[in-house]
C-alpha cells in the first residue's frame, strides 16, 4: 500500500513537470510570435513592387534607362556591355523598399529635406504600374525620400543610394583574358616602339620506365612480381626569332609568363568606339602590341591580341582586347613590365 502511494505521488509530480514544460514551450512560442508581430508592425513599407521590367534613374550626373526582357537587363544603348547585376540589385532594393521612419505630415517644406530638387530620381515600371521615388538630403546615415504624388516623407537606408551613385561606365562588364600559362601558350609576339620580341615554344616528351618489381616471401613460398611503369615527362623549350634557344632559367622569360598569366583590365573607359575615338585613346597607334597564340580548353588554337594606347590622368593605360570596340584601362605596372621585357630582350 505504501509503495502504491509513492508511485501515485511520483506520477503526479511527473504530470506536473510535463504540464510546466508544455506551458513554458507555449509561452515562449507566444513571446516569439508577439515579437515577430511587433517587428512586422514596426516595418514601414515604402514600395512593394515585383517583376520590375524597366528602371530609369538620374544620379545628378546622367540619366540612365534599363529594360528587362526574357530575364535579361539591357541598357537603352544596346552597344553598352552591361553587367546585369547592377540593375538587378536596384530592382531588388526598390521592389521591397522599407523606411526607417515615416512622416505622414511633414512640418517643413520639401526644400528642408532636399526634395524640392532631389539628388536622385528613380522610376520603376512593372507591367501597367509605374512609381517614381525622389531621394533628397542625408539624415545621418539615412536619406530623405518621397514617392511622387504622395505627401509622406520617409527616411531610408543608404543601400539603394549606393547603387544609384554609380555612373554608367562603372556598370560595364569588364572583359576577361583567356587562361594563359606555359602549358597552353604556343607563341608570343611583343612589340613596343621599334623593339619586337618573338618567342616560339616547342614541346619535348621524354619517356622513362620505372621498375616497380617486388619480392614477397611467405612461409616456404617466394613470389616475384615484375611491374614496370612508363612515365611521360613533358618539357618546354623556348626560342627567339633567330632560332636560338632560351635557358629555362631565363628570368625575363619567367617574368613574361607570370605577367601573361595575370593580365586583367581595371575599368571601362569607353564603348562602341569609332576610329576617331580610338585615336584619342591611342589604341590605333599603340605603344605596345601583344599577340599570343594559345590552345583553349578544347585544344583549338586561338589568337589573343592586346593593343595598349595612351595613359589616363592616373597613369593607367587604355587598352583594347581582340580589336573590340570597348576600351578598358590596364594598370601602369603591368604595361611597364611588358614594355621593359620587350626592351630587355
Amino acid at each position: 500500500m505504501k509503495k502504491a502511494r509513492t508511485l501515485i505521488a511520483l506520477l503526479a509530480v511527473l504530470a506536473i513537470c510535463i504540464g510546466l514544460y508544455i506551458g513554458a514551450r507555449m509561452y515562449n512560442s507566444y513571446l516569439d510570435q508577439k515579437e515577430s508581430d511587433e517587428a512586422s508592425a514596426a516595418t514601414v513599407t515604402v514600395i512593394a513592387m515585383s517583376d520590375i521590367n524597366e528602371l530609369t534613374w538620374n544620379n545628378g550626373t546622367e540619366t540612365m534607362t534599363f529594360t528587362k526582357s526574357d530575364d535579361t537587363w539591357t541598357y537603352s544603348d544596346p552597344a553598352f556591355p552591361l553587367d546585369t547585376s547592377y540593375p538587378e540589385a536596384v530592382a531588388s532594393d526598390l521592389g521591397s523598399l522599407t523606411a526607417v521612419r515615416k512622416m505622414d505630415e511633414p512640418a517643413d517644406s520639401l526644400s528642408a529635406y532636399g526634395l524640392e530638387q532631389p539628388a536622385y530620381t528613380l522610376t520603376a515600371v512593372s507591367g501597367d504600374q509605374s512609381i517614381s521615388l525622389m531621394i533628397g538630403a542625408a539624415s545621418g546615415a539615412n536619406y530623405y525620400a518621397k514617392i511622387d504624388g504622395q505627401d509622406a516623407i520617409y527616411t531610408i537606408s543608404s543601400t539603394l543610394i549606393t547603387e544609384l551613385q554609380k555612373n554608367l561606365l562603372d556598370m560595364a562588364e569588364i572583359d576577361t583574358f583567356p587562361t594563359l600559362s606555359e602549358t597552353n601558350i604556343q607563341s608570343v609576339s611583343l612589340a613596343a616602339g621599334e623593339t619586337v620580341l618573338n618567342l616560339q615554344k616547342s614541346t619535348a616528351t621524354t619517356e622513362s620506365t620505372t621498375d616497380d618489381s617486388t619480392d614477397t616471401a611467405a612461409s616456404d613460398t617466394e613470389t616475384d612480381t615484375d611491374t614496370e611503369t612508363d612515365t611521360d615527362t613533358v618539357t618546354y623549350e623556348w626560342s627567339g626569332m633567330d632560332g636560338s634557344a632560351l635557358s629555362s632559367e631565363n628570368t625575363n622569360l619567367s617574368s613574361l609568363l607570370s605577367t601573361l598569366s595575370s593580365l586583367e583590365f581595371t575599368a571601362c573607359a569607353a564603348y562602341g568606339t569609332t576610329e576617331g575615338v580610338r585615336e584619342e585613346y591611342g589604341v590605333d597607334s599603340p605603344v605596345l602590341t601583344l599577340t599570343v597564340s594559345y590552345t583553349d580548353d578544347q585544344d583549338a588554337v586561338q589568337t589573343m591580341t592586346l593593343a595598349v594606347g595612351s595613359t589616363d590622368s592616373a597613369g593607367d593605360y587604355y587598352a583594347v582586347l581582340n580589336h573590340s570596340a570597348t576600351i578598358f584601362t590596364m594598370s601602369e605596372d603591368t604595361v611597364t613590365t611588358l614594355i621593359g621585357l620587350s626592351a630587355d630582350s
